[in-house]
C-alpha cells in the first residue's frame, strides 16, 4: 500500500526485514562473496509479516523499518511469539555518509518456570562513493536462558551474551573493468563465558556456536571482463580459538576460491 500516510509504505506477506537486507548488505554489495556477519548467523533475511518503510523527509534521507513478523523466514510458524524489527537510518554528505541503527526481539519460551528471549542491538556506519567505501557494523546479542552450562554431571541453564564487529573496505582499481574488496569479522558468541565454572556450553535457540571465538577475513578482485559479468578470485580465511580449558589449541580454515557472479536484468 503505497503511501499510506505520507512517504511510508504498508507492506504485508514474505518481506525483507530491516536487520540488513534493506540497507547495509546493499552497501557491502558483495553477497556472492559472503553474507553479512548477522546473516550467516541466521538472523532472518525475510520473513512472513507486516512492515511499514517509511521516510521522515522527502529527499529520502532519513527514514525507518518497522516489521512484526514469524521470526521463522520461509518456515511454518511453530510458536505464538512473534519477532519484531527495527531501524532508523541517517544519510549526509549526499548520502555518502550513512549512519543506520538496529533493534530486535523475541520471545522464544515463556512460562513461570522458563523464560527464554533473545534481543539485539546493531549499529551502523559507512562512507559511500562509486570509488571508495569504508563500513563497520557492530552488533550485541543478548540470549535470556539461552546457553546450557555443562560440568560433568551439573547443567546449568544461564544467560549469553554475543558480540561482533564487521570491517570492510572495497573500491576501484581500474574503472568498469577491475574492483578491489576486502574484510574481517570478529566473533565472540558469548562474553559471559565461564571455563571455570563449566566445561562447555551448549546452545539451545542460537545458530551460534558458544564455544568458540571466531575471526574471519576475506580478501579480493573483482574483473569485469564484459558487462554484468564477474570473475572475482578471494580467499577466505576462518579462525576457530576455542574457550574450553580441556581444548588449548586454535585452528582455522583456509579456501582459496574463484567466484563467478552474473548481474541479471541491469
Amino acid at each position: 500500500w503505497k503511501n499510506i500516510w505520507k512517504n511510508t509504505d504498508l507492506v504485508v506477506g514474505q518481506v525483507s526485514t530491516p536487520a540488513f537486507a534493506l540497507l547495509t548488505e546493499k552497501i557491502w554489495s558483495y553477497r556472492s562473496i559472503e553474507r553479512p556477519m548477522i546473516d550467516i548467523r541466521r538472523t532472518p533475511s525475510f520473513d512472513l509479516g507486516v512492515t511499514l518503510q517509511g521516510k521522515f523527509d522527502d529527499g529520502g534521507n532519513y527514514g525507518y523499518n518497522v516489521m512484526v513478523g514469524n521470526g521463522q523466514s520461509a518456515r511454518s510458524e511453530n510458536n505464538n511469539f512473534k519477532w519484531f524489527y527495527g531501524d532508523v537510518y541517517a544519510m549526509f554528505l549526499n548520502k555518502k555518509l550513512i549512519f543506520d541503527v538496529y533493534a530486535d526481539y523475541q520471545r522464544l519460551n515463556w512460562t513461570d518456570q522458563f523464560h527464554h528471549s533473545r534481543n539485539m542491538l546493531k549499529g551502523f556506519v559507512a562512507y559511500n562513493t562509486p570509488k571508495l567505501t569504508i563500513g563497520v557494523e557492530a552488533f550485541v546479542n543478548n540470549g535470556k536462558n539461552d546457553v546450557i552450562g555443562i560440568n560433568g554431571a551439573l547443567k546449568d541453564t544461564t544467560d549469553a551474551k554475543s558480540l561482533g564487529v564487521s570491517t570492510y573496505v572495497r573500491g576501484i582499481i581500474v574503472k568498469d573493468k577491475i574492483r578491489f574488496f576486502a574484510r574481517i569479522d570478529a566473533f565472540n558468541p558469548d562474553t559471559r563465558y565461564d571455563s571455570n565454572a563449566f566445561s562447555k556450553y551448549l546452545g539451545l535457540s542460537s545458530n551460534y556456536e558458544p564455544n568458540n571465538k571466531e575471526i574471519f577475513v576475506t580478501v579480493g578482485l573483482d574483473f569485469t571482463p564484459v558487462k554484468n559479468v564477474h570473475l572475482m578470485p578471494n580467499i577466505w580465511y576462518n579462525r576457530y580459538k576455542s574457550e574450553q580449558t580441556t581444548i588449548s589449541n586454535t585452528d582455522y580454515d583456509l579456501v582459496y576460491r574463484t567466484t563467478f557472479f552474473f548481474v541479471f536484468g541491469k
